[in-house]
């Protein structure tokens, strides 16, 4: 019971629309799930473990602006629309805020965009996975002008959707202050719309870059490392650039002075094959140490030949090695070098073979030598390791 007062009246009115406040927060607070809640419901229904779903769960608590009330119709859309519960999982583990976006006004109308132009399946798991902010971005305002400005660049529908698994960032970029303006610059260094398509299909990041940034990349790489314009690598010097941190470069421009190279050995490498400067440390190290200590190479051989860093050294590399010393073991070769093996000229390898044939005869193991099959696939591991054993050729050309 109330006391009353002289403005009885009005105190009843502020106590009415203080309890109905009440009421209508503890009805819309009893709707929004708890962290609990979703736990249970990333452990329950889409197979998370405890300790998966609580870390996603905390992730989800930082999101401010819960959109959703029922992150249990947020699964049930996308088990509707075709996705698995594995695929399901894959999406809610890298963003779990998905939980909390409304079906209707956020995921329904992205998924039916993103199926019109043709990106279903896991592909559209994938896709979403990696640009999350194609989720939070306006649909009419970012997502659909970006869709299109990229297909207008790759052109065809599966260049399209390689640009969307490759990219992370890129969905988030705004598209008349970053992507055109990238456009122009590149248009303006002499590129053609087809160099673009390339550059773009092979690593579409480098467009999300800030337009002063790609500015002084350019800049620099004609400046800086002296390569044209016109140059196959000057693509890939964009890359490198737009990937690497100074930071980085110049941690792997001192790997490459440690085993004797100079600032121009350097540059010759980077101005021939750019991307040899995007292996890793260790791969670097790993490779020089084959080359320059193993196999006694100059710096300067090596830099002039980058792209003998850039084979495989378990797929190319090492078994051609293993290969050419059991022959030379067996007195079957006597000028033919690791280097020329490697280096893959088709009359080294006919010479090579025409070896191999008489390695095989002289085991006298009956067994298959496949010399075509051998030429054509460039002497990887999975071609000739097995040649190693003893052989019989059964069918020489």
């Amino acid at each position: 019971m109330f006391k009353r007062c002289s403005n009885g009246g009005i105190f009843e009115t502020l106590l009415s629309l203080h309890l109905k406040r009440l009421v209508l927060y503890s009805t819309s607070s009893a709707t929004v799930s708890t962290p609990s809640q979703m736990v249970n419901l990333m452990v329950n229904s889409l197979g998370f473990s405890k300790e998966e779903a609580v870390a996603a769960s905390k992730k989800v608590r930082a999101v401010k602006n819960k959109l959703s009330r029922k992150p249990d119709l947020v699964v049930e859309f996308l088990k509707q629309r075709g996705l698995s519960i594995p695929q399901i999982k894959k999406l809610i583990s890298s963003s779990p805020e998905v939980l909390l976006f409304k079906v209707d006004r956020t995921l329904a109308p992205k998924f039916n965009a993103l199926q019109e132009l043709g990106v279903t399946g896991s592909d559209l798991v994938r896709i979403l996975s990696t640009n999350t902010s194609i989720l939070r971005r306006g649909l009419i305002t970012h997502v659909v002008p970006m869709m299109n400005l990229l297909k207008s660049i790759v052109g065809s529908h599966e260049n399209f959707l390689t640009v969307l698994r490759r990219s992370y960032w890129l969905m988030s970029c705004d598209v008349d202050t970053i992507l055109k303006p990238n456009l122009e610059l590149l248009r303006s260094h002499g590129f053609s719309d087809e160099r673009i398509r390339k550059l773009t299909v092979f690593n579409p990041e480098f467009l999300g870059h800030d337009p002063k940034k790609l500015g002084n990349i350019l800049h620099r790489i004609e400046n800086e490392f002296g390569i044209p314009r016109d140059s196959s690598a000057f693509e890939g010097a964009i890359v490198l650039l737009a990937s690497l941190s100074d930071k980085t470069l110049k941690s792997k421009y001192q790997i490459f002075k440690s085993y004797g190279w100079t600032d121009l050995d350097i540059m010759t490498t980077v101005r021939k094959l750019p991307r040899c400067l995007m292996l890793s440390e260790k791969v670097i190290r790993t490779r020089l140490d084959f080359f320059l200590n193993e196999l006694g190479c100059e710096p300067t051989y090596v830099a002039s030949r980058p792209y003998l860093l850039a084979y495989s050294m378990e797929d190319r590399v090492m078994p051609r090695n293993a290969f050419l010393q059991v022959l030379k073991e067996k007195k079957l070769v006597k000028q033919i070098s690791i280097l020329s093996a490697i280096d893959y000229h088709t009359e080294i390898e006919l010479a090579i073979l025409k070896r191999l044939v008489e390695f095989a005869i002289e085991w006298g193991k009956a067994a298959y030598v496949p010399i075509n099959h051998i030429l054509l696939t460039g002497f990887t591991s999975s071609s000739f390791l097995p040649l190693l054993r003893p052989v019989t050729v059964l069918d020489v050309q």
